[in-house]
């Protein structure tokens, strides 16, 4: 699945990157690297 696909779908679920970070209790900046790392 492609990053923005992933995303999208999040999105889709009312999901936020600063909502996903609250909820992991992690910073909004790693839930980006996360979501944009490319292996």
């Amino acid at each position: 699945m492609h990053v923005e696909d992933i995303k999208a779908a999040l999105r889709k679920q009312g999901w936020t990157l600063t909502s996903i970070a609250k909820e992991l209790n992690i910073g909004t900046s790693a839930v980006s690297h996360a979501l944009t790392r490319q292996r």
